[in-house]
This record gives structure tokens, sequence and C-alpha cells, in this order.
């Protein structure tokens, strides 16, 4: 349980960074990658992962990993992405 927070700076980089509270507390960058596209407005963005959490740190993402490169659509200044390291969860993102 918790909460993840995704960063798109205007540079064309995302920082995806989880504050846990249960089962145990945390807070950690879970990933991190790049995108086009406007994250800023509704619309279609192409995100690409290039590194996810190892249990340690942030560590390049191969091709048997996950699926580096994800089309997603914001409505309403929302996104859901399919998590590649959750067993398929899907996650929804929220403009803030």
């Amino acid at each position: 349980k918790g909460i993840e927070t995704i960063t798109f700076e205007s540079d064309g980089s995302f920082l995806v960074h989880a504050k846990m509270t249960q089962p145990s507390a945390y807070e950690v960058d879970v990933a991190k990658g790049t995108y086009t596209g406007n994250a800023a407005v509704d619309g279609k963005i192409t995100v690409t992962m290039t590194h996810m959490y190892n249990g340690t740190s942030l560590a390049p993402v191969t091709e048997e990993e996950a699926n580096l490169t994800q089309e997603v659509t914001i409505s309403n200044g929302k996104f859901t992405s399919e998590s590649p390291d959750a067993g398929g969860t899907s996650i929804e993102y929220v403009r803030q």
C-alpha cells in the first residue's frame, strides 16, 4: 500500500517514485526513462522505460525484463499503465 508518483520533466525524461507504507515502509525511485509528447495536456504520449528498481538501485532494463516502450493516452489528467514488474497490475496515474 502506498503512492507512486510519476514526474514528467521538460527535457523528455520521467521518474517514478514510490512511497509505500505496507507491508513495510520504504521510499525509492522505481523506474525512469524518456517520453515523447506533451504530458501536461490530454492526449497520447509514448514512454520508454530505461531503468527499473532491482531491489537495491535503479538498473538498466533489458528487453527480456520489460516491454520497454508503451503508448498511453492521458484523458482528464489520468492514464492507466500495465506494470511489467507487478504481474500485469494496472496502475492509474493522476495529473497533479
